[in-house]
């Protein structure tokens, strides 16, 4: 999520290696969209629902006299921060809106800000009249923190893009306002406020994301992969889905995440790779439950057992939508780390093997004669799919042909049979 070569609204893009592709593509940007002399409400006015920069940050960019309350409401010019070849005495920060560009221009602008990044994306929304987006990033060395807004809108990156750019960094995504369904590894998650969902820069993924009459409102945190400690690295998919941001190392790196971003003056840059140990420490965390251990009394008599058991419960329960790795642990009061664990030692993933049990399931049902008039679609929703083009997409490159390409074909050869 995010993009690190735009400077603060108002000032010109810079990006994070001067000379770099990424560089050329910030200057373009800024030479078709950005003026130096912009003046724009202040982001905190604008965006409530994000982190509310403090009264100290204020104070060095607001006209003197009133309260911190009044500076913050007024217009202002933005602050030249993180420009290249200069050491600011605060953390280097960027920030940008949406909402200092003519309103027929915003979407388009906001679509090269996306694909532009170190991991580009492709962002569509049907919203594009005035479209708004608002993004803040605090770098702590190799870390970078960010808040972020929008309207409702898809954020997808094709295999192609991940082969293009691939930065290595895992994103971890905290909803604050909306909600969000993400499709990734073969895997669809749905978000509401204060949960967390890890995106990794080396798999494609497809967010839909919407809040109806607001933007929606995330803060997050990326990672470089070899910061992190993830149990089996990261040659496998990682053994989580969505996580919760209330409690536990979530709720803790969620009050950081939100304090550096409303305020990071008082930090120094020589604070910010100790500030990226203890991230990168918080978000691994989350990957490995501290004092885990096998749950052997909970397994009912070792692996094989609970895992002949967990998949009798996957059976019984896929045409429910909402089945996922956390529900399948919980049901057998163990941590879901361990429960992919015990799936690692048939070669697949949980999300996987569910994903090849409600294809077969639809296939047969695709084959069966007596229910050749059923819909597609409610063969998919009963077999567990709860969005009818991801069952087909997901039919398609499992099978080579579209369910209803394959019904065509399976009927026609029936008929010919005769």
């Amino acid at each position: 999520m995010g993009w690190r070569s735009c400077g603060p609204s108002g000032s010109r893009p810079v990006a994070r290696r001067p000379g770099s592709t990424l560089a050329k593509v910030a200057a373009r940007i800024h030479d078709r969209w950005c003026t130096d002399d912009v003046i724009l409400s202040a982001p905190s006015a604008t965006w409530p629902f994000l982190p509310r920069t403090g009264c100290a940050a204020e104070n060095r960019r607001a006209p003197s006299g009133g309260s911190c309350d009044d500076r913050v409401s007024r217009p202002h010019r933005a602050p030249v921060l993180g420009r290249v070849g200069t050491e600011p005495p605060v953390l280097t920060t960027n920030e940008f809106t949406s909402e200092s560009t003519p309103a027929e221009h915003r979407y388009d602008l906001c679509r090269e800000l996306v694909s532009a990044a170190p991991s580009p994306m492709n962002l569509t929304s049907e919203h594009t009249a005035g479209f708004r987006m608002y993004q803040r990033d605090v770098f702590l060395g190799p870390v970078r923190v960010w808040a972020m807004g929008f309207d409702t809108a898809v954020l997808s990156r094709s295999a192609r893009l991940v082969e293009e750019s691939d930065p290595q960094s895992l994103n971890l995504c905290l909803l604050r306002h909306g909600a969000m369904e993400t499709f990734q590894n073969d895997r669809l998650t749905s978000c509401a406020p204060d949960d967390l969902y890890p995106i990794d820069s080396s798999l494609p993924f497809e967010m839909r994301a919407r809040n109806e009459g607001e933007p929606v409102a995330f803060l997050g945190v990326e990672v470089p992969k070899e910061l992190l400690r993830v149990p089996g690295g990261w040659n496998e998919p990682l053994p989580v889905g969505r996580l919760s941001g209330r409690q536990g190392p979530g709720a803790l790196l969620g009050g950081m995440l939100t304090s550096l971003l409303a305020d990071p003056d008082p930090y120094h840059p020589s604070d910010g790779p100790r500030l990226s140990v203890v991230v990168a420490d918080l978000v691994s965390a989350l990957f490995t439950p501290a004092g885990e251990t096998e749950p052997r009394a909970a397994a009912g008599g070792g692996r094989d057992e609970l895992l002949l058991r967990t998949q009798a419960y996957i059976r019984q329960h896929l045409d429910d939508p909402r089945l996922d790795p956390d529900r399948i642990a919980a049901a057998h009061h163990i941590s879901t780390g361990y429960l992919h664990r015990v799936f690692r030692q048939e070669g697949r993933t949980v999300g996987r093997w569910i994903r090849d049990r409600r294809l077969e399931r639809a296939r047969r049902r695709l084959e069966d004669p007596a229910q050749h008039a059923v819909p597609v679609h409610r063969i998919a929703f009963d077999c567990g799919f709860a969005h009818p083009e991801v069952f087909s997409r997901t039919f398609r490159k499992e099978f080579g042909a579209s369910p209803t390409e394959y019904r065509s074909d399976v009927i026609r050869r029936g008929s010919r049979g005769r």
